[in-house]
């Protein structure tokens, strides 16, 4: 079960009101008022959580420009997404959740029967990039979004299903009973990484 953190309130889009904490301390005056790191680069990731947060944006950064950091950066993602990088990017991932499945499935003592990783946006989307290429819904993960790896016997047979913020994914080889057989949902995990990606990613230009 892969997940991405929930947040607070929204306060607007994808934005997140500021914590109780912080905003007690701002009318008191305390150790958290106004606070901000010091020299913040402005990148997406760090103008975004000033930006949500209602604090300042970083040196003279405006909202005009941010929006266009954003896009520039949802751009970046999905050139990511379209290229080689994807099994980069995802190959870890997918050898460590195709090894837990393994372990369960050989009946490995000491496995256990659920695991949860937490994880982010960044760690969702190109995931289900990668397994396959209409997974992917071309939307940001909303903030609590999971996805679930569900493995499953049925008369003898093993099968897996995945579901994405509770709804399940129509993978190439789910049959009739909404399992994907355990052997052929290996080898999508096997098509969707790199046994090299190590050399590939050092020597990538």
């Amino acid at each position: 079960l892969i997940g991405r953190r929930p947040a607070a309130r929204r306060r607007s889009g994808s934005c997140t009101r500021p914590g109780r904490r912080r905003r007690a301390a701002r009318a008191r005056g305390g150790p958290d008022a106004g606070r901000r790191p010091a020299n913040v680069a402005v990148r997406h990731g760090s103008a975004a959580v000033d930006y949500c947060e209602g604090f300042r944006l970083p040196g003279n950064l405006t909202l005009d420009t941010y929006k266009l950091v954003a896009q520039t950066a949802e751009m970046g993602y999905g050139y990511v997404f379209g290229s080689p990088l994807l099994k980069f990017v995802s190959t870890p991932l997918i050898e460590r959740i195709g090894g837990m499945l393994d372990a369960v499935a050989n009946g490995t003592s000491g496995t256990p029967k659920l695991v949860e990783w937490s994880g982010h946006d960044w760690t969702i989307m190109p995931l289900l990039a990668a397994l396959q290429k209409n997974l992917y819904p071309g939307a940001w993960p909303p903030f609590g979004a999971h996805l679930a790896f569900e493995l499953w016997e049925q008369r003898g047979a093993l099968g897996v299903r995945l579901v994405y913020n509770g709804s399940p994914l129509p993978l190439d080889c789910t049959e009739a009973a909404g399992l994907c057989p355990y052997a052929s949902f290996r080898a999508l995990l096997a098509n969707a990484t790199s046994a090299t990606w190590r050399d590939e990613c050092a020597t990538y230009p």
